[in-house]
């Protein structure tokens, strides 16, 4: 089978490490909590390697005004600003910065943007000078083609930017108006010679 038959003839090649050159910043994971964000750290680990230095992304949507007070708020007192979003958000950060360390990663400091994941994602790369960029996908062995956010992110990034998708056991690069090559005999490509 043609890894074209495998990816549904997205333009992708199976992924088997990251070799990122000097001086190219630090690979920026996508996180939003779920289990396919944490499978990407856990991938991430082991695809560049203990040590690699990572800059961990959430992008937050505000949706509507400011949540009114409730009695919850009157019995916490000083402690209200847990029952925020920011305060939710913060904690789920948290956890996928210690997630990374506890992997090896050597973690930045998180950067929470408000707004559309993929403007996070590229603003991101664009102000850390980053080469990868690591999501999650679902694990469905159905699902054989990059997600969306996979494929904005390749419209939105420039070429030498190099997208990961990952559900934790498979990784695929996703690439911008290239035929995908077969793998059926050779060593999978590892990142950053895919090109």
């Amino acid at each position: 089978m043609r890894i074209e038959e495998l990816l549904g003839g997205q333009h992708a090649v199976a992924v088997t490490g990251i070799d990122r050159p000097s001086g190219s910043g630090p690979i920026i994971l996508g996180y939003n909590g779920s289990d396919a964000s944490m499978a990407a750290i856990e991938a991430t680990a082991r695809l560049a390697g203990r040590g690699a230095e990572v800059a961990v992304v959430s992008a937050v949507v505000r949706r509507g005004s400011r949540p009114q007070p409730t009695p919850l708020h009157d019995v916490l007192k000083a402690e209200a600003y847990l029952l925020s979003d920011h305060a939710a958000v913060g904690e789920l950060v948290r956890r996928g910065r210690e997630t990374a360390v506890a992997h090896g990663l050597r973690p930045l400091e998180p950067i929470i943007a408000e707004g559309d994941p993929v403007r996070a994602l590229v603003g991101a790369v664009r102000d850390l000078g980053a080469s990868t960029v690591v999501i999650g996908r679902p694990d469905d062995p159905g699902r054989r083609v990059p997600g969306p956010l996979a494929r904005a992110l390749r419209r939105h990034l420039p070429d030498d930017v190099d997208i990961v998708a990952t559900d934790g056991r498979r990784h695929v690069q996703i690439l911008r108006g290239r035929a995908v090559r077969s793998a059926r005999g050779t060593a999978l490509p590892r990142l950053g010679t895919a090109h």
